[in-house]
């Protein structure tokens, strides 16, 4: 657009802007040029596991689906797909292999390897392995008939002086073998280094198995391999091995996997077998299935990824058998194994030729059950991996090319992988950085697939796992949005077809920075008592998935076209929908900047107003508290509207945020996500007592279900566009709360608007019930019931508290004497733990049914859980422990909590719905260190005046307020726009009004209520207004006329004249631009002059900044 005049006024008017120095950028979008094409169901998908129990995922379903992001979904979960037998249906043969059922189904269950050689300890449990647990009756045997040689190593922590090893084989043996040292550094892992830096100490040409002792030269290292080159059979077997420096042994060779010496196979017998009280996941395929199908407005389409830690292509093939032809489910997409080519995973780690050759196994063997599935092969993590064999080829290539060379490339449906590409994850540049890898690695896998594969458009590139990197805060902020965003999209452009994210619940843990964080995209329910308000909050993760879904891609087709910026952290996509929108989306990943960029837009012509939705600090910001973090607020993109559009305007991006602008296609129709209304109660408005929330939907495609939520629990429905719900907010907590809306129209469009309320009920609380208050210093309770303490050392821990045997300690809250404990979470077990509490009853249960909750004095150092023990029959446990968290005070502070704040933490084998809290069957209290609390952590406690109490709500004496509602009338009706528009203000208060002319039309004058031509308007609330802003059109002679451009200009910037340019003198130290929303969108440091070439026509607001720092506001209005 070539601007001919531009005339500027200024108006001399006082605001309060903050001071932002706005960068510029340009953006360019070529609508034509088409880089890929994508199904917006398979490219934004997510994963959920079989642990993360499954009365959660059924309870949360309807939030889940409206991300969008669970209609392409992955199951059963990460590591655990390979230690999970499917079908609980089957019998174990004389070997250890698992043989299930193909027509008949009962729950599946986790196994643990009985012939391993790789140590297992990742997750939740461990398996000591057979090659150092001191034990000559177990044995590590290898993978059968595998093409390529095997070995196992021993990395003994440190350097260590060697000169002597022992074998002892099993029946298959190495006939010939080579003990060696690895001369390099631990990092990355031997195994999977670029280059061979295996030394020789001992080759051996003609074992005979059984004993095998050998000495060498004496040398210091860490990590010792002995690799097998020719079997006696089609596998090897070893039962123990021994290393030594003379007669001193330098192996820890016992039966504990978190003592023993660490081993790693290069593969893995798949035998298992099942422990005696193992716990089951209950989210098992059927209940999987179950809740996949229930979802309401799209088809799921599962992934299911089999077992090849130790499963077996029999029991991948009897899983589709079962699921495709005798349910019928139609399950299309299927995964060989979890990352198998890592030492955490169970199996592994599989090098790149053994996983190829275990691969084809599986593949044939499940479609000859069903030819018409697609298969994923995930072998390496991610596509930098090298392959294991230092071949100087990586992982996928090296699969790839065995598939080739076997003639089998025909099986490849989907190249797979998973990636955390920055898994220490401390700093937020830094993994916003490594979105951009796509553009240097799927190149390369893209030209594999060429090279090794027959049809290779017709393969798939798969990210069946993802997140920015370890699970720190990190993945929690505001941050893991903008990177979801940017590494999906760069993922897509650079010819990406499918990606899941991990995943839906998890759960706050310390991770590799020392932060608490996860991966999930919802909260599990980890927090309660004062933090219940935010269980099951979306994350960050959450609203880009939805945002990506929902707001940038369309139902029908979607295509990236080119796009390109100026600045390297305004990252740029754009999607050309067949519905008629250009959608472009901008990542700022600059935490300090603002953008100011123009957009051209080629090849297509877009109307002049536009939806834009931004997500930024303004919709969610993370709160680091340990283990009871939380994201505040965690609200979804906010939606605003612009007028400018063309094929070249300007546009400002907010620091740290993703914009998305959907420009509409000129002459069309396009249909928008459905609008929300929240007529009651108003954001941030004080409530008490009995409440009205209503809300108000419209579509042009027609209203199908309303969903109202609140603190993230859906409590209604309605299949109206209204709904109406009376909440009685005395069942709440005073202080913050949210409601939120879901609404889906006709053709499943979703629309969510989220708002903030505070509950102040007046609350009286009655100490009904003295349980202690601890002033006689024994250990008896006012219940006559005792005190106690505890530790793990009954479960092989060495956690430890004091005092022990436990004792009244000096110093209560204003008195002498209170419960405390001491205490340190030992290393020794997978999930350490301490307490103290007392029992209500010595010999049974104690009925607190008739209060409504506890109170009770507190002081510690760190988070800690209250938790109710209640006795349950026929259960694993023999109890369940419902509880509150809360948070750590250096002072003595009041902890109150009701009963309805209480819930069974995630880990639970004892769920709510078979056992809900009853509480006439409570037998003791127990204070604990909160759920995440990680070994080796220490930390003190002091409690006293513990009472149950009840509580008398009322009402508070509010005085009488009146309202008064304004309307305001647009004159003519599309030429232009009033803020605010409309509302109730209160009686008494001044409103300001602002009418904003569109392109072609100017302000004229108010009229109705008031009569004046002053714009903005300040307007005295002392009755109910009826407002007329009314408009004129700019003639077609003033338009002509103003396309003169003048050479020179001045302007004193105290006139109200009407100029081309205005000047500045030397006292100026700044000139910052606003639109009307207060936006920042340019800024002049030490202008000379300005002309305002670069802004569209309308109105702004200027704040000028002197030398003195005396600052002067007021209104800019341009025409052109």
């Amino acid at each position: 657009m070539v601007i001919k005049k531009i005339s500027i006024l200024f108006f001399a008017i006082f605001f309060t802007f903050s001071e932002i120095f706005c960068a510029s950028a340009s953006i360019t979008v070529n609508a034509n040029n088409q880089i890929k094409s994508f199904d917006r169901i398979l490219a934004f998908g997510n994963n959920v596991a079989c642990w993360g129990g499954w009365q959660k995922y059924v309870n949360h379903r309807q939030t889940i689906e409206a991300s969008g992001s669970c209609y392409f979904v992955r199951y059963p979960g990460g590591s655990t797909s390979n230690q999970y037998h499917w079908n609980g249906e089957g019998y174990y043969d004389s070997l250890g292999i698992w043989h299930p059922s193909s027509t008949t189904f009962s729950t599946g269950f986790i196994c643990w390897p009985l012939n391993n050689g790789t140590r297992n300890d990742a997750y939740g449990d461990g398996e000591p392995s057979k090659l150092t647990d001191g034990n000559l009756d177990t044995k590590w045997i290898s993978y059968p008939n595998l093409e390529e040689p095997q070995w196992v190593y021993l990395n003994l922590g440190s350097q260590k002086q060697c000169n002597k090893i022992v074998i002892y084989w099993g029946e298959n043996y190495a006939k010939k073998y080579k003990v060696q040292y690895w001369s390099a550094g631990t990092w990355p892992w031997p195994y999977n280094a670029q280059n061979n830096n295996w030394v020789d100490l001992v080759e051996v040409e003609d074992s005979t198995g059984g004993i095998q002792t050998h000495t060498f030269q004496t040398v210091s290292r860490q990590i010792y391999r002995v690799l097998m080159l020719e079997s006696n059979s089609d596998r090897y077997e070893i039962k123990e091995i021994y290393l030594f420096d003379n007669d001193i042994q330098q192996t820890v060779n016992q039966n504990d996997y978190r003592t023993q010496t660490d081993c790693i196979a290069s593969s893995m017998f798949p035998s298992s077998y099942r422990r005696t009280n193992q716990w089951i996941p209950d989210f098992d395929f059927e209940r999987f299935m179950q809740w996949c199908n229930s979802f309401e407005h799209g088809k799921v389409y599962p992934i299911i990824t089999v077992n090849m830690g130790t499963g077996t292509p029999e029991e991948a093939a009897a899983w589709v058998y079962y699921a495709n032809k005798v349910k019928g489910y139609g399950i299309k997409y299927w995964e060989i194994n979890n990352e198998i080519s890592g030492y955490w995973e169970i199996g592994g780690p599989l090098g790149a030729k053994d996983y190829a050759q275990r691969a084809i196994e599986f593949i044939e063997a499940m479609k000859a059950v069903d030819p018409t599935i697609e298969v994923i092969v995930t072998g390496g993590c991610p596509p930098d991996e090298w392959s294991h064999h230092y071949d100087t080829k990586r992982y996928i290539e090296a699969f790839l090319e065995y598939f080739h060379q076997k003639g089998k490339s025909h099986l490849v449906d989907i190249v797979g992988m998973h990636w955390y590409p920055y898994w220490q994850n401390d700093n937020e540049a830094t993994a916003l950085s490594r979105a951009t890898l796509w553009d240097e690695w799927l190149p390369e896998i893209k030209n594999w697939i060429n090279l090794y594969t027959p049809q290779p458009n017709k393969v798939k590139i798969s990210l069946s796992e993802y997140s920015s990197g370890g699970a720190t805060a990190n993945t929690c902020k505001l941050m893991e949005a903008l990177f979801t965003v940017d590494w999906l999209l760069c993922f897509i452009k650079n010819g990406g077809d499918m990606t899941n994210k991990w995943d839906v619940f998890n759960g706050l843990s310390i991770g590799p920075d020392g932060t608490y964080g996860d991966h999930a995209f919802m909260e599990n329910g980890q927090l309660s008592g004062e933090y219940s308000r935010y269980a099951y909050q979306p994350r960050s993760s959450y609203w880009a998935l939805y945002t990506l879904y929902h707001l940038f891609s369309s139902s029908s087709t979607n295509t990236l076209v080119e796009t390109n910026s100026n600045q390297p952290l305004l990252r740029v996509y754009a999607n050309k929908r067949t519905d008629k929108v250009l959608s472009i989306i901008v990542v700022n990943k600059d935490p300090y900047e603002d953008y100011t960029a123009t957009i051209n837009v080629s090849n297509f012509v877009p109307k002049s107003r536009c939806k834009v939705y931004t997500f930024s600090a303004n919709e969610y910001v993370w709160h680091n508290h340990g283990v009871n973090s939380y994201a505040d607020p965690s609200n979804p993109p906010s939606e605003s509207e612009i007028n400018n559009v063309s094929n070249s305007f300007t546009y400002t991006f907010p620091k740290y945020s993703i914009t998305l602008i959907n420009l509409e296609e000129q002459d069309s129709n396009v249909v928008l996500p459905p609008a929300i209304n929240i007529l009651s109660p108003q954001e941030n408005e004080v409530v008490y007592g009995n409440i009205e929330i209503k809300a108000n939907t419209t579509s042009s495609a027609g209203v199908k279900k309303v969903e109202l939520y609140f603190d993230n629990i859906l409590i209604s429905t309605s299949s109206d566009s209204s709904i109406t719900y009376t909440l009685d907010t005395t069942k709440y907590s005073n202080g913050k709360h949210f409601v939120r809306i879901i609404v889906y129209d006709q053709e499943n469009r979703v629309s969510i608007k989220q708002i903030s309320i505070n509950i102040q009920n007046q609350t009286s609380i009655i100490y009904a019930l003295l349980i202690d208050d601890c002033e006689d210093g024994d250990t008896t309770n006012k219940l006559g019931a005792h005190w106690y303490n505890f530790d793990d050392s009954g479960s092989g821990g060495n956690s430890t508290v004091s005092p022990s045997p436990f004792t009244m300690t000096a110093g209560g809250y204003n008195s002498n004497y209170c419960a405390y404990m001491s205490w340190r979470l030992g290393t020794a077990i997978q999930y350490p733990y301490v307490g103290m509490g007392t029992n209500l009853n010595d010999n049974g249960v104690y009925d607190i049914s008739e209060y409504d909750g506890v109170s009770f004095r507190f002081k510690g150092n760190r988070a800690y859980q209250f938790m109710l023990r209640m006795p349950t029959d026929g259960t694993v446990n023999g109890w369940a422990s419902y509880r509150v968290q809360f948070s750590s005070s250096a002072e003595w502070v009041e902890k109150i909590f009701l009963w309805k704040d209480f819930s069974l933490p995630s880990w639970s084998p004892n769920k709510e719905e078979d056992y809900p809290l009853d509480l006439t069957q409570i037998n003791t209290i127990n204070f604990q260190p909160a759920e995440g609390t990680s070994a080796g952590t220490e930390g003190e406690i002091w409690i006293d005046d513990i009472y149950l109490i009840k509580l008398s709500v009322s009402q508070p004496s509010l005085p009488t307020t009146t309202y008064f509602t304004l309307k305001v009338t647009i004159q003519p009706e599309s030429a232009g726009v009033v803020n605010p528009s409309s509302g109730t203000f209160l009686a008494g208060s001044t409103i300001t009004l602002l009418a904003e002319a569109f392109e072609n039309y100017r302000f004229i004058k108010w009229q109705g209520d008031v009569d004046s031509t002053e714009n903005p308007l300040n307007l005295l609330m002392n009755s109910n207004k009826d407002i007329v802003a009314v408009f004129e059109v700019i003639s077609s002679t003033e338009i002509s006329k103003s396309t003169q451009i003048k050479e020179k200009y001045l302007l004193s910037i105290d006139g109200n004249s009407v100029n081309d340019v205005i000047t500045f003198e030397d006292d100026v130290e700044s000139l910052e631009i606003f639109n009307v929303k207060g936006k920042l969108i340019k800024k002049i440091s030490f202008p000379k002059s300005f002309d305002g070439r670069d802004l569209t026509s309308g109105l702004y607001y200027y704040k000028i900044k002197l030398k003195t720092k005396e600052v002067k506001t007021g209104i800019i209005i341009i025409t052109k």
